[in-house]
């Protein structure tokens, strides 16, 4: 049953770039526990890395190498924290994963970054800069380099492909080798 509704998302999914399959992915899943970064009203992710990323003028890299980051960063944090990014945080866990992307990666970024986000985010400044502080601790200071994001990438869009081969070939044993 679990297999067939993963391999359902992914098929409704399909005309997505990888990087909005997996956001969308983790907005599918319902919030069993709450965390720091759980919104009362929900915003959509895709519109906030859009507003963001336009916001933030990188000149260094384009918005599918962001994304690419994004992705890579969002998993590494649910998985080094037992923060299960879903519905109720996927806004704010992306919002902070892009904004230390940014600061990482753009040398000029602008001075007044987080109260322009916080503002755009329509958050109290004061409640964004320790929910920062918060994220940097959780995201223990580090982000992936781009190769670890690609491949990330490639790794999810195989997963992808795989759920869909087993769910329509169910009786087909698959050999990994």
């Amino acid at each position: 049953m679990l297999r067939n509704n993963f391999t359902h998302f992914f098929e409704k999914m399909s005309t997505k770039t990888t990087e909005a399959r997996y956001i969308d992915y983790c907005l599918s899943r319902v919030s069993l526990t709450t965390s720091e970064f759980d919104c009362r009203r929900t915003s959509d992710p895709h519109m906030i890395i859009t507003e963001l990323i336009k916001l933030s003028s990188p000149r260094h890299m384009d918005k599918e190498s962001y994304t690419c980051l994004l992705m890579k960063t969002l998993y590494d944090f649910e998985h080094n924290n037992n923060i299960i990014v879903n519905s109720a945080n996927v806004s704010l866990i992306t919002a902070y994963a892009l904004l230390m992307l940014v600061k990482q990666l753009e040398d000029e970024h602008y001075l007044n970054i987080n109260r322009l986000w916080a503002e755009t985010l329509n958050i109290n400044l004061k409640y964004f800069n320790r929910l920062e502080i918060l994220f940097l601790i959780k995201a223990e200071f580090t982000m992936p380099t781009l190769e670890e994001a690609i491949q990330f990438k490639e790794d999810w869009q195989f997963l992808e492909y795989l759920s869909k081969r087993l769910d329509t070939q169910p009786n087909k044993k698959i050999k990994i080798s």
